[in-house]
């Protein structure tokens, strides 16, 4: 509490001890939608729509998720943050995503109306759409670091990590200052407001695989080519990065569609994090030619976003469910 009076600014700390006996246990079917919520890492809104039908239909006499989607996450963070120092935020982001022409994906979350393309191929901006996923409530980069499993294994993978996020984040400012020429301009990505759009660069796969040579002091040299691959699939299934509209000149390409792996090992990779159940599926995807920042990477680190350049006023909408 900040109280200012005569241009005297006091602070005092209020400190409430939460005990686990004033923690509300989840019910069965609250459990189970959280455990698919942890295990498929990003739900688009009408995945989690999808979760919370799947979800009640198991014991369809009775309803102890909540009223809908929204309540069911305001119930679930009143025992998750004090318990845990997790939640589940939202972000609301309108990303360049890869045409998915014939794919057959009727998920309407990515086939929604877009701006600079159409069914012919040509790269699009969807309008935005809502992402879900399990944060921490800390601010502090240590803590956040030290919970998360994808960059407990290894310092310099983590350190790879921000690197990219550093790069794409330098890549937005160059494209945003080259002034506007008209030339070789990617229609996917301009805007008239960039205000709450995030950041608007992507970069191919081999050159983020090629960003690890970048790496310095204890770092350098520490991940390898194989590394970084596993790295990044593992980013990209997650939802760190997503996959993005592949430039003009390459449109053709074809770039991987968003809700689908590229090989049966990755999909194998990507069935055995998620388990079974619930016919429920992540919004993200693996093995993408061409990648940009993802909604958890916007959610776990808007600070981090900042302090390496990007403006706070393209920070994405955030949603708290409290």
């Amino acid at each position: 509490i900040t109280l200012k009076k005569d241009h005297i600014t006091l602070h005092f700390r209020i400190t409430v001890q939460v005990t686990m006996e004033d923690i509300r246990p989840l019910s069965r079917q609250q459990q189970i939608f959280l455990q698919r919520l942890f295990a498929l890492h990003v739900l688009t809104e009408s995945q989690a729509q999808s979760l919370f039908d799947d979800v009640l239909q198991l014991q369809p006499q009775r309803n102890e998720l909540g009223r809908d989607v929204r309540d069911t996450f305001k119930r679930i963070n009143r025992s998750l943050i004090p318990a845990f120092r997790l939640e589940i935020k939202s972000v609301s982001l309108a990303l360049s995503l890869p045409n998915h022409g014939g794919s057959g994906d009727s998920d309407d979350d990515n086939h929604g109306e877009c701006d600079g393309g159409g069914d012919s191929g040509e790269n699009r901006l969807v309008r935005p759409i809502i992402y879900h996923s399990i944060v921490n409530c800390d601010s502090d980069e240590v803590a956040k670091t030290a919970s998360n499993p994808t960059f407990t294994k290894s310092p310099h993978e983590f350190a790879f990590f921000r690197l990219l996020l550093e790069k794409f984040i330098e890549e937005d400012i160059q494209s945003g200052s080259n002034g506007d020429t008209g030339e070789d301009r990617d229609t996917s990505f301009s805007s008239s407001n960039t205000s709450g759009k995030g950041c608007k660069s992507r970069m191919s796969r081999i050159d983020m695989i090629n960003a690890r040579n970048d790496l310095t002091g204890p770092h350098e040299g520490k991940v390898t080519i194989a590394q970084a691959e596993s790295v990044l699939d593992l980013l990209e299934v997650q939802g760190w990065f997503v996959p993005a509209a592949s430039p003009p000149s390459n449109s053709g390409e074809g770039a991987e569609s968003m809700s689908s792996p590229s090989s049966s090992a990755r999909k194998r990779r990507r069935n055995a994090s998620s388990g079974s159940g619930s016919g429920s599926s992540s919004a993200v995807g693996g093995g993408s030619k061409y990648l940009q920042i993802g909604p958890r990477s916007y959610l776990e680190y808007p600070d981090f976003l900042i302090k390496v350049g990007l403006d706070d006023n393209k920070l994405p909408q955030f949603l708290v469910h409290g």
